[in-house]
């Protein structure tokens, strides 16, 4: 129905858009046709002669520098060779202690501190020195790495797990020392 320039569509003859089907955009849509799905086969490449237009060169750092020596190959696998038959570097591991003697020096330390924080808590009359004591023996790195390895566990240098062993075992000493001198605070600082 077309009444001068305007067109009126009835509801009926309205036609169809794309925009109305909600169809992806026209680069997404699938295409069937056949020429598009051809094999790879390489184009024909045009000489400066044929253009008319110079190629542009290559950059200096993307030129060969000289061609490859012939008995270059043959040098490399004699040399991963001689490197596969050398002995390899290993880590020096420290002079191993019996587990006797580190679980003697482990109670020799804890007697230690027992003692000298026991004599600064009955100085003081309380016991918050003892409960400082245990936490300074406790989180103490170099006796934490010693301790896991009197049972048999030893810890990679230069890697992030023994960080994480001691912060973790600091950070239990720290919140029970909280906890355990939470009774002993003044009324003026609890909260």
């Amino acid at each position: 129905m077309q009444t001068g320039n305007v067109l009126k569509w009835s509801r009926q003859e309205r036609p169809i858009s794309p925009a109305s089907l909600n169809l992806p955009a026209p680069g997404r849509r699938p295409m069937f046709d056949r020429n598009r799905c051809r094999s790879m086969e390489p184009r024909e490449t045009i000489s400066e002669e044929q253009s008319g237009v110079a190629l542009p060169t290559l950059p200096p750092w993307m030129r060969p520098v000289m061609p490859y020596a012939p008995d270059r190959r043959a040098r490399m696998l004699e040399h991963m060779a001689r490197a596969r038959t050398q002995p390899q570097a290993t880590v020096a591991q420290p002079p191993a202690q019996s587990p006797f003697a580190s679980v003697t020096a482990i109670l020799g330390d804890a007697f230690g501190y027992a003692v000298l924080f026991g004599i600064i808590a009955l100085l003081f009359q309380s016991r918050i020195p003892l409960y400082v004591g245990a936490f300074v023996f406790l989180a103490d790195g170099p006796r934490i790495e010693s301790a896991l390895g009197a049972i048999g566990i030893r810890f990679e240098p230069d890697t992030i797990g023994p960080d994480i062993i001691k912060s973790s075992v600091f950070w239990f000493g720290w919140i029970a020392l909280l906890v355990s001198i939470r009774d002993a605070v003044p009324a003026w600082l609890a909260p």
